[in-house]
């Protein structure tokens, strides 16, 4: 961790809660009877169970009858802060690489001093805010253009996959992947600009198997989306390396049912929706098992091409 970020990152989180508009948010929910602690609550509640209605409908109600925009995103900002407030200190300790520690306490230097595109990203209901609620409380971990959580396969999804992978599959899971939970699970960026790159994707793929090494209980990744859909290089070619990464180095693709209609793939590129529209086109979710010792040797093997991972 770089000297002197922890102690910067902590000084420009206190200097935001003093900004005035923070103080009136505290000042108006300290009057509706609302400590710290039911709004840290909110959060984490937000980080496990997505939007938790029942916990920050009372928060915003607050805010809107003293005045604030119910779009505004102020109360956002504020539980976002407190509770990093609560956590900050215990980021130095956690098992992961350095690297990824910087990254982390540069996101919370992006809730107190938030730039292009904060709204979309602090949205009350959106994925955005909830990818904030899990950095906040060490839940979720920055790696560049890929962040990750600690979660597993769903055991349902063995009954999505074709029929032709299931036996591989339930072999790949006892036996490569041991078991199917913990996996450190791979997800999106929400700051990052709507564009994958290879070389980007490598980095973050490095920085996550250098944080799995410090953490001997993690089986192995997991990613899922409609990018890792086999079919996609045949679509767009442009993104087809996104599929192949990792196969020829011990990692398992497979598909387990169609790609809900929101996920993006009707964005940014017109032949794929006009594919999707005429129906010879129908993503899937592809899902993709790296085993932990295969991913790690993988990682080591790129060290001198990624120099500074």
């Amino acid at each position: 961790m770089k000297p002197g970020h922890l102690e910067s990152t902590k000084e420009a989180c206190l200097t935001a809660l003093a900004d005035s508009e923070m103080k009136a948010v505290a000042e108006v929910l300290a009057r509706a009877g609302h400590d710290e602690r039911a709004v840290v609550n909110a959060v984490q509640s937000t980080a496990r169970q997505k939007y938790a209605e029942a916990v920050w409908e009372p928060l915003l109600e607050a805010c809107v009858r003293a005045g604030f925009s119910e779009d505004a995103i102020a109360l956002q900002r504020w539980a976002l802060l407190q509770t990093i407030k609560w956590f900050v200190d215990r980021v130095p300790s956690c098992p992961v690489a350095e690297a990824v520690k910087d990254l982390l306490l540069e996101e919370y230097c992006y809730v107190a001093r938030p730039g292009k595109g904060f709204r979309n990203v602090f949205s009350l209901r959106g994925n955005g805010f909830r990818a904030f609620c899990q950095l906040a409380i060490l839940e979720r971990f920055p790696a560049g253009q890929s962040h990750w959580i600690v979660d597993g396969f769903p055991r349902s999804w063995i009954a999505k996959a074709p029929l032709a992978d299931v036996p591989r599959l339930a072999f790949f899971l006892t036996v490569r992947m041991k078991g199917v939970r913990p996996y450190f699970v791979g997800h999106r960026a929400p700051r990052w600009p709507p564009v994958v790159l290879e070389r980007e994707a490598e980095k973050s793929l490095c920085l996550i198997a250098k944080s799995m090494e410090l953490q001997p209980a993690i089986r192995g990744f997991m990613g899922s989306s409609w990018l890792n859909d086999p079919a996609l290089a045949a679509i767009s070619p442009h993104l087809g390396w996104i599929a192949a990464q990792g196969l020829d180095n011990g990692a398992l693709l497979t598909t387990v049912g169609p790609s809900p209609d929101d996920a993006g793939f009707l964005s940014g590129n017109d032949r794929r929706r006009q594919l999707y529209e005429s129906g010879e086109w129908r993503p899937q979710v592809g899902v993709k098992l790296w085993p932990r010792q295969a991913m790690i040797a993988w990682a080591r093997s790129r060290e001198s091409d990624l120099a500074g991972v």
